[in-house]
């Protein structure tokens, strides 16, 4: 999701609560929410001036870092299906 979609989704949003459609903006847009599966915490070790450019970034998309690198982790994993093909067929054969 784009800066504008989460700017005017963010609008859409504040504007219901302001005219107090507020429970009927959630209500026609919970169908619309994506079950994510649980996650697990993690501890990662990164250089600090990543870090705070992350943070800034997370800013500006109105997310989190949390989202961001999972974002890229799952970019990093989809880009290595041979490896993950090998892996299998490595544990398959032990």
């Amino acid at each position: 999701m784009g800066f504008d979609e989460r700017e005017n989704k963010r609008k859409g949003v504040v504007s219901a609560i302001i005219g107090g459609n507020a429970l009927n903006h959630i209500d026609t847009n919970i169908n619309n929410v994506n079950l994510k599966e649980n996650k697990i915490r993690v501890s990662l070790t990164i250089s600090p001036k990543l870090y705070k450019d992350i943070k800034k970034i997370a800013f500006v998309e109105r997310t989190s870092v949390s989202e961001i690198v999972t974002t890229c982790l799952e970019e990093y994993a989809n880009s290595k299906s041979k490896e993950l093909k090998d892996y299998e067929i490595i544990k398959n054969n032990t």
